[in-house]
């Protein structure tokens, strides 16, 4: 079994950021990175990240994350954990594929998948037409003709940012109704009782196929962008045995990045209500990692 003060489960900007603040403090700690990488680091491009003044490669960002923790020393293990139970004596342990950790505090920073429209050529043109995140990518779509995936809360706050950015925003809908919110906006063009059913193009996304969800009928619209909508999926199953998910599965956190379950602490992606950018992501690492030391001192 591995031992550590503290661990940190993943290793993306919510993860890695939390390690930079513990490696600089001499905290006990082990970051755990899971098999399946940061969500951050399939991002084409990331141009809102404050220091960068031309947009970098997430991968690179991320890395960049990864190799300042290293160099201040931090240990970085590559499992993936399954299971995460609180011990009577207050300690954590930490079922992974490989090994069984032990801590004293934890964080839980393992992200959250984005949905995606089970396309089969969807991943043909992610990064090439397609994105996940408007607020992340917008701004290369200008002027520029894109169409919204709804089928999540969000998809109202994406169509209305793009809708600034953007020539003609198509709000796609399965919905016989949009929100009224979009009605004062005249370049926003609602497409509703209709899904997505095939996306077109050479090198880059240039047209999606809509198939109307009674008649059938079919009709293509040529757009530059595509942003789908349609959820995330907080990777927390290893939590499910403490009482610390909403009904969605996200992490209910305190404004201090604490949960339920004293020395359990969460940030990024996994958290409910989160802002999902990695300027948010690193701000709840650190966040986490304050209330975790704060809380390590407080069993001395």
């Amino acid at each position: 079994m591995i031992e550590k003060d503290l661990i940190i489960v993943g290793a993306g900007p919510a993860g890695l950021t939390a390690a930079i603040y513990a490696a600089t403090s001499g905290t006990d700690l082990l970051v755990i990175s899971g098999f399946t990488g940061s969500a951050a680091a399939t991002a084409p491009a990331v141009a809102n990240y404050p220091g960068f003044p031309a947009p970098i490669a997430g991968a690179e960002l991320v890395a960049n994350f990864e190799n300042q923790a290293k160099n201040l020393g931090t240990q970085i293990e590559s499992d993936s954990i399954e299971e995460i139970t609180k011990n009577e004596d207050g300690t954590f342990t930490l079922k992974g594929t490989l090994n069984t950790y032990a801590a004293k505090a934890v964080i839980y920073a393992a992200g959250a998948l984005a949905r995606r429209l089970r396309l089969a050529e969807e991943p043909k043109y992610f990064g090439k037409g397609v994105s996940v995140c408007a607020t992340c990518d917008g701004h290369f779509f200008k002027g520029k003709d894109v169409a919204v995936a709804a089928g999540d809360k969000t998809a109202l706050s994406e169509a209305i940012y793009l809708a600034n950015i953007c020539q003609t925003v198509y709000y796609v809908t399965k919905d016989q109704e949009v929100p009224k919110e979009l009605a004062a906006l005249s370049n926003i063009v609602p497409k509703t009782n209709a899904a997505i059913s095939a996306l077109q193009g050479e090198k880059r996304l240039e047209a999606i196929e809509l198939t109307d969800e009674t008649t059938k009928t079919k009709e293509t619209i040529p757009v530059q962008g595509l942003f789908t909508a349609v959820g995330h999926d907080p990777e927390t199953a290893p939590l499910k045995n403490l009482p610390v998910l909403d009904e969605k599965g996200a992490v209910i956190t305190n404004s201090d990045a604490s949960t339920p379950v004293p020395g359990l602490f969460a940030a990024g992606d996994v958290t409910k209500g989160a802002i999902r950018q990695i300027v948010f992501a690193a701000d709840s690492g650190m966040q986490a990692f304050l209330s975790a030391r704060k809380y390590l001192r407080s069993l001395k």
